[in-house]
């Protein structure tokens, strides 16, 4: 696959360079109704390798009618033609040419769809893990053309189930656990899934590590008994996961865990702020401007962030729109998880080497990088040897419970997710508590609870 994606380097490199072939390109692609241009890609964007072949594959009737001509390979007037490694890409080896692109953009473009869709301010940890498992669930979808590349399409199966370990990690099913309407995704019965258990032990973790007292730790555990079982205070749900718990009636003192959960729910992913504070700040910890301490750089840094969620509420209350927005993305809206799952995705593999190419000033997606063919190869070069030194025995043993079968969430319970199915209260709740009261004091453990 990495020879598809350096043709399609070559091909949108050649024309966009090339003023009279890349005017007439431009020209018969506004006959066959096309308005895009060749996207370039750029390492910093996640994003743009995949509308980088997109991009080739919407001016395919273009590239084809451009090549074919009978001037293209012998021009008049001592214009320089196509080169014929251009010719063969697009003609000569097209039958194996755009079908590869056709699945590399199936494979790639769901997985870079999900972070579009995460990527405004407001995104939970609950939201990363539902985009994650409606990946996995895409790539269940994936049908085999004949015309794929069999071992390229068991390659992105591997390296999803292993990465998608990587990623769900006990905090992250904790937060999709507490958000109301995914409680019974989150502790799924299939096989390998996730159990109640465990979400009653990292939350516990948490509380310990936030130094909760003995009393309040008890509390956390019976609350997230009665929320498991969708019992009162804990019943209903709503898409907006944070504005449920806030508005939930009852004292976060006397409920512990509605505290949690807020707290869980407050945590962007989303690193642009943090890049930003960093970037400011960076500006007066050095010679030129002042030497200031660590504990003052830790103020500064507080009052900034506490000034920054002022002018937050504010914005707010006045009705200014706070949400993030790229021309990529695909948030809506309103805030919340995505009840009506638009589109099904075709499969989720991301890889994303460090390739750069030449920029073009009127290309709203390219960065200052600049990068020839002989450069694509040395990256490619350097990413395999990456692989290789990669140990692929990771601690999480895949065989057996694989996402992609199935055998870690239930993928029935997703769509009542997607459908904004408040889950029902369940009759009984079998559990075991092993050892008896503990003994109270200023430090407790998850066994004394």
């Amino acid at each position: 696959m990495k020879q598809v994606i350096k043709k399609v380097t070559e091909v949108v490199t050649f024309f966009n360079r090339s003023h009279y072939w890349g005017g007439q390109l431009k020209g018969e692609a506004l006959k066959h109704g096309i308005k895009t241009s060749l996207k370039q890609n750029c390492e910093s964007r996640w994003y743009a390798l995949v509308l980088h072949c997109m991009s080739v594959q919407t001016y395919r009737p273009a590239l084809i009618a451009i090549c074919i001509r009978e001037d293209a390979l012998r021009p008049p007037d001592k214009l320089s033609p196509i080169p014929r490694s251009i010719y063969d890409i697009v003609v000569t080896n097209g039958n194996l040419f755009w079908p590869a692109i056709a699945q590399f953009i199936r494979t790639v473009k769901p997985l870079v769809d999900a972070i579009g869709n995460v990527e405004s301010r407001d995104a939970t940890l609950a939201d990363c893990m539902l985009e994650l498992i409606r990946c996995a669930r895409a790539m269940t979808r994936l049908t085999l053309h004949d015309s794929d590349e069999v071992g390229f399409w068991l390659h992105s199966k591997a390296v999803f189930n292993r990465r998608f370990y990587e990623m769900d990690t006990a905090h992250h099913s904790l937060a999709l656990f507490l958000h109301p309407l995914c409680r019974r995704l989150a502790v799924s019965q299939v096989a390998n899934g996730r159990s109640f258990e465990l979400m009653k032990k990292t939350a516990l973790e948490i509380a310990q590590r936030w130094s909760w007292p003995l009393p309040r730790a008890k509390a956390l555990k019976a609350d997230l008994e009665a929320y498991y079982k969708c019992e009162e205070p804990f019943t209903g749900g709503d898409a907006d996961a944070l504005k449920w718990w806030t508005n939930l009636p009852v004292d976060a003192a006397k409920h512990p865990l509605k505290a949690l959960a807020r707290a869980l729910h407050s945590i962007v992913p989303h690193a642009g702020d943090i890049e930003r504070l960093f970037s400011d700040l960076g500006g007066t910890q050095s010679v030129k401007r002042c030497r200031l301490s660590v504990d003052t750089f830790e103020k500064l840094s507080k009052l900034r962030s506490n000034l920054s969620r002022h002018l937050h509420q504010k914005l707010a209350l006045n009705g200014v729109p706070i949400r993030r927005k790229h021309s990529h993305m695909h948030t809506r809206p309103e805030s919340g998880i995505d009840t009506e799952l638009a589109a099904d995705l075709d499969e989720d593999f991301t890889w994303v080497p460090p390739l750069t190419i030449a920029r073009e000033p009127s290309e709203a997606l390219e960065g200052p990088e600049d990068t020839d063919l002989d450069d694509l190869e040395k990256a490619f070069k350097e990413f395999e040897e990456e692989l290789r030194n990669r140990d692929l025995n990771s601690e999480v043993t895949i065989d057996g419970h694989e996402v992609l079968e199935g055998e870690l969430y239930d993928f029935e319970e997703l769509e009542k997710v997607d459908k904004n199915v408040i889950p029902v209260a369940v009759e009984e709740e079998i559990t075991v508590l092993v050892g008896g009261e503990a003994e109270q004091g200023d430090t407790w453990t998850i066994e004394d609870v």
